[in-house]
């Protein structure tokens, strides 16, 4: 009876075992999926967002010189106006996550500051540059980096489907084309 009863325990414990070993290649195998490139260049990863909430995200790309011009324009704005702060937060965000490269290994196809891109809403198609506070002008669709489009499109390459809140909700923005990307034109002085 005790020779039952202790192979019982030793068919019970390595069933356990193969089940956590199960586990633990199906778990290192989602994590590695999280980790593959999507599209090429770009990583989808799970992280927390500055509420704590578990979210999906993907890995935007931006220039060294734009995320340092940024992060001192976020700094200088963020008390200025408590109606932007939690846009500002969204693109603080956005850029300490982003994927840093220099002008020359910047993806031609990802929206960098003066970029003109043709962005679709719905069924409505309309072409904007991507530029700093003090270079906006909607008259000539020169969208700031600090306004919720800007934000929601720096750093993402074309073909992709942004989903970003905006005062009036959330507005689903497809990136149809890239127009003009100074990086990629050898443009570093913009």
């Amino acid at each position: 009876m005790a020779v039952r009863s202790s192979m019982l325990e030793l068919i019970v414990t390595g069933i356990s075992l193969a089940v956590w070993e199960v586990s633990f290649v199906l778990f290192s195998f989602s994590l590695f999926l999280f980790s593959l490139p999507v599209l090429g260049l770009y990583y989808i990863e799970i992280e927390s967002n500055s509420r704590g909430e578990q979210i999906m995200a993907r890995k935007i790309f931006i220039t060294e010189s734009d995320k340092h011009k940024i992060l001192k324009i976020i700094s200088q704005t963020k008390y200025d106006s408590l109606k932007n702060k939690e846009f500002l937060n969204e693109l603080e965000e956005e850029i300490n996550r982003a994927v840093v490269k220099s002008p020359d290994q910047l993806p031609g196809d990802v929206i960098s500051m003066h970029s003109k891109v043709l962005l679709a809403f719905g069924d409505e198609e309309e072409e904007y540059t991507l530029v700093y506070p003090d270079e906006a002008d909607i008259s000539q669709n020169r969208i700031s980096v600090l306004s919720p489009i800007g934000t929601a499109i720096l750093g993402y390459p074309e073909g992709s489907v942004i989903e970003w809140k905006v005062p009036d909700g959330t507005v689903k923005i497809t990136v149809k084309k890239i127009l003009f990307q100074p990086e990629a034109s050898g443009r570093y002085d913009l």
